[in-house]
């Protein structure tokens, strides 16, 4: 239950700006809330974000779809008012909202770190389909995010 906890915490929006400092170089402190229910319930949602990020199962999410063409990855880009995210000029994924493409784990941005390692490959249906799932745990993450927010206040 712990790690649950602790987990749902360190992916707290209000936590993470609280202790910007202090996660940029040293152990930031992990409060602990007094309310047991509210314990209990942060820590069900830190075990389905930790299941979520181990793809144990992929959460169900929006139905992504990817575009016929050659799948060579040469420079990703996302067009926000079409919420596409492109592998070249005329292949991309659809949907994938602005917060789902711009989505970070501390510096780094986690589907363009993803693309950006395989420019200039031709993606295999295993990177396509991960890359479909991370969109998915993305999304299931934000929502996480906010009902993390919405129940633990400092």
């Amino acid at each position: 239950m712990i790690l649950g906890y602790v987990y749902a915490i360190l992916y707290s929006s209000v936590y993470r700006k609280k202790y910007q400092t202090f996660l940029k170089g040293d152990f930031p402190r992990v409060p602990f809330v007094e309310d047991v229910a509210t314990f209990q319930r942060l820590s069900a949602v830190g075990i389905a974000l930790v299941q979520a990020h181990l793809l144990n199962p992929v959460p169900i999410g929006s139905e992504i779809e990817i575009t016929k063409g050659s799948d060579l990855l040469k420079k990703a880009f996302h067009v926000k008012q079409d919420r596409r995210l492109y592998i070249n000029e005329s292949q991309y994924f659809w949907p994938v909202a602005d917060n789902i493409w711009n989505f970070q784990i501390g510096a780094y941005q986690v589907l363009d770190s993803y693309l950006k390692i395989r420019e200039g490959r031709k993606l295999t249906l295993d990177e396509i389909e991960n890359i479909m799932d991370t969109i998915k745990v993305l999304e299931f993450t934000e929502a996480r995010v906010s009902e993390i927010d919405s129940l633990w206040q400092p």
